[in-house]
């Protein structure tokens, strides 16, 4: 019987086939298993996939389709993986690929179970981390030629591309909603509440697709914002407060905006989402809040 609908497929890397190229396959269409340590079948839903296609015959119809925006976006990011391939020794380019590009690394297995148990793995996950760091720098370089005005909107078109350049996954999509919604602020001449915004971005998200509550990366993405929302700015008062009982309140003031960049960040975003980690994977790290404070003032 006739059936429609998105379908995931694995070919080998030979012929290499592109985005724009119509393709015709004919398979056996099976349901996505459920592993014993991970719901294949809840992470396809979650991107509107709901059947594999075991052994695939594929027959190229046409080549150079679709739309020429992404056509280039995705040529420009197979020509920088094959830069930081040619420039890098594994596992670093494996690393960096996953880190910049968002194309999923290609790390031993040994050292990304070690990286899991740190509590590191969302260093190889493109985020909102990303967004801030490519929309500072275009305001950066932008705000003081063209004015904060078209700079903002200059910054969201950037984000806009950069979305479509790794891919629109679930903690990408939040954050590029998120800074849309409070350039959108700035506009209307309205001061920004950032609880409010994850909150709006939540709905737009669950409206537009209902399965992104069962993703573990659109659960770890929002409590791990809710943290930075919620939970920071507790953390850090009180520690200021603690801090300015020596009395002197400026050096008070900068071990605290110290402590929050090194540390209390990480703490917040861990505590806020260690349910979700505990619930999707069974397992903690202990480590996490040090390995991040290592970690995270080299990232940039």
């Amino acid at each position: 019987y006739a059936v429609q609908g998105r379908a995931v497929f694995s070919v080998s890397t030979h012929p290499a086939y592109q985005y724009g190229d119509r393709l015709e396959v004919a398979g056996r269409l099976e349901t996505p298993p459920v592993l014993d340590e991970f719901d294949y079948r809840e992470y396809l839903v979650g991107r509107g996939v709901y059947s594999l296609l075991r052994r695939p015959q594929v027959t190229t119809l046409s080549e150079q389709g679709g739309c020429p925006v992404l056509r280039a976006l995705y040529q420009l990011r197979l020509g920088l993986r094959g830069a930081i391939e040619r420039t890098l020794p594994e596992p670093e380019a494996g690393l960096l690929t996953g880190i910049l590009l968002g194309m999923g690394h290609t790390l031993p297995e040994e050292l990304d179970q070690s990286v899991r148990r740190a509590g590191l793995s969302h260093i190889m996950v493109i985020s909102g981390y990303n967004i801030s760091l490519v929309a500072v720098a275009v305001l950066l370089v932008t705000r003081r030629r063209v004015g904060i005005w078209w700079a903002t909107g200059l910054s969201l078109a950037a984000i806009a591309l950069y979305t479509l350049f790794v891919g629109p996954s679930a903690p990408v999509v939040r954050a590029m909603l998120m800074a849309i919604l409070l350039a959108g602020a700035r506009f209307a001449g309205r001061k920004s509440h950032s609880l409010t915004t994850l909150a709006a971005t939540a709905l737009i998200m669950t409206a537009a697709n209902p399965h992104y509550l069962w993703s573990a990366s659109y659960q770890l993405s929002f409590a791990a914002t809710l943290g930075l929302v919620v939970i920071e700015p507790v953390l850090t008062r009180r520690l200021q407060a603690r801090l300015a009982q020596t009395g002197d309140l400026e050096l008070a003031a900068h071990w605290s905006a110290l402590a929050r960049d090194v540390l209390l960040v990480t703490l917040a975003a861990q505590l806020a989402t260690l349910p979700v980690m505990w619930t999707q994977f069974g397992e903690l790290s202990l480590v996490a809040p040090l390995a991040d404070a290592l970690v995270l003032p080299v990232q940039p």
